[in-house]
């Protein structure tokens, strides 16, 4: 039940506040990236596992807050109720383009495992987010409800 009420309290909080904790911190995020992934590097590629986890938390980390934010906007109606797919879409988009970039970026490489590990840090934001979602909406109705019963 403290998970329940956590998870709603914390859900409502960022609908609250959505400027603050969702939209500005993406805005951050996606510009950090774009900023970080455009620097040339004088070193040279090494194949390491550790580049790959790299790729995928980054893109966990990306897909959670342009989710959230497509979830959360109601300017285009279609886009919040197929947030999971436009957010696969468009963070795909990106984490394909960010590689094609590379190839033309000094000490940076463009690499399909790469992109690989983008898809699949995309994949899971996706699902934690939605899980996160469904759970603490519909836990948010039940608070309501049982709050409206003992009222």
């Amino acid at each position: 039940m403290q998970l329940n009420l956590l998870l709603t309290r914390l859900y409502n909080k960022l609908a609250k506040n959505k400027t603050r904790y969702v939209y500005l911190p993406l805005a951050i995020y996606w510009i950090t990236l774009a900023v970080i992934t455009s620097i040339p590097l004088a070193v040279e590629k090494k194949f390491e596992h550790q580049d790959k986890l790299n790729h995928l938390f980054v893109f966990i980390g990306l897909s959670v807050l342009l989710q959230l934010t497509l979830h959360f906007q109601k300017n285009f109606e279609k886009i919040n109720k197929k947030h999971a797919t436009f957010t696969i879409l468009i963070a795909s988009l990106y984490g394909a383009l960010n590689e094609i970039t590379q190839l033309f970026i000094p000490g940076r490489f463009g690499d399909i495992l790469d992109f690989i590990a983008d898809l699949i840090g995309v994949f899971i934001g996706v699902f934690m987010t939605s899980f996160f979602i469904k759970f603490s909406n519909r836990n948010s109705v039940e608070v309501n409800t049982k709050a409206m019963e003992h009222a």
